[in-house]
């Protein structure tokens, strides 16, 4: 069980620093604006190619991909996807960490009835 829950962590963080590139990446990129013509899909999906945040977040959440089918191979999908719950709790410290974003009240009291779920599921 201890290994179960180690590597649904590790598949959760790998996932949460993806998004956190992900985040970096889209805070770099203008607003499209998709009403002009056909090229501004083109020139949108380009800057985003062009990114190296976008790579490193592709890149991590494919070895999260490989990490969470490990998992996967080790336990019952109703315990195992509950655990993934895991992934809300770590963006918002990653994005308190790394994005500076604000932590309010109320994303603290859901994210802890968050987690206090995963401990329940994690007890049956």
């Amino acid at each position: 069980m201890i290994k179960l829950i180690l590597l649904v962590f590790f598949a959760e963080l790998l996932f949460t620093v993806g998004h956190v590139f992900f985040k970096k990446a889209a805070n770099k990129l203008e607003t499209p604006s998709f009403q002009k013509s056909h090229r501004s899909y083109l020139v949108f999906v380009g800057n985003v190619l062009g990114l190296p945040a976008v790579w490193w977040g592709v890149t991590l959440i494919a070895f999260a991909l490989v990490v969470w089918l490990a998992a996967l191979s080790q336990g019952e999908l109703s315990l195992v996807y509950p655990l993934s719950s895991l992934q809300y709790l770590m963006v918002l410290f990653a994005a308190r960490l790394f994005l500076k974003e604000k932590m309010d009240l109320a994303k603290i009291t859901g994210t802890l009835l968050i987690a206090s779920g995963i401990v329940l599921i994690s007890l049956s």
